[in-house]
């Protein structure tokens, strides 16, 4: 699995849920702003290390099979996407743990509301 797609996609929902344990003050724009910029690194770094591994596949064939070869040469522009839209990324991934986190946190709260 690739280590960088992992840490870009925990990072935004360990800093939510930091946010709400320990209730730094720090705005969510903030946060948002340095996961945009981390997220846009991790994205290239995902990419990166995604092509790295097929050439080592490919490396490790005396023969290398027409698929990899393809997997390897047409990327699809994804070197492109990751280095001009990483950030974007970043952004609506972090919004859509948001909103996932404050959707939970209702239907949370409406359920201790029933119990009392």
């Amino acid at each position: 699995m690739n280590p960088y797609l992992i840490l870009f996609l925990a990072i935004p929902l360990v800093a939510i849920v930091a946010k709400e344990i320990f209730k730094p003050r720090l705005s969510f724009w903030l946060i948002v702003v340095v996961y945009m910029a981390a997220g846009w690194g991790l994205a290239n770094l995902a990419v990166d290390w995604h092509f790295s591994n097929l050439e080592a596949q490919l490396h490790s064939y005396k023969s290398p099979p027409a698929e990899l070869l393809n997997k390897l040469q047409n990327d699809g522009a994804a070197y492109v996407f990751a280095y001009y839209f990483g950030w974007a990324y970043a952004a609506i991934y972090f919004l859509l743990c948001l909103w996932a986190y404050y959707t939970a946190r209702f239907f949370i709260s409406r359920f201790r509301g029933l119990d009392a």
